[in-house]
């Protein structure tokens, strides 16, 4: 998990500073499905 984290900082390290966690906050009140499509994502790396 934290390999995959330390990937996308590198990728994209200006995105990562300007918006952390808004890509993931609007998605957290809907349901636990991101997460679980977040876990299953990792899971196949």
């Amino acid at each position: 998990m934290s390999g995959f984290l330390l990937v996308e900082k590198e990728r994209m390290p200006l995105k990562k500073e300007n918006m952390p966690l808004i890509q993931i906050e609007p998605y957290r009140p809907p349901g636990l499905l991101p997460a679980v499509v977040f876990i299953i994502f990792t899971s196949l790396l």
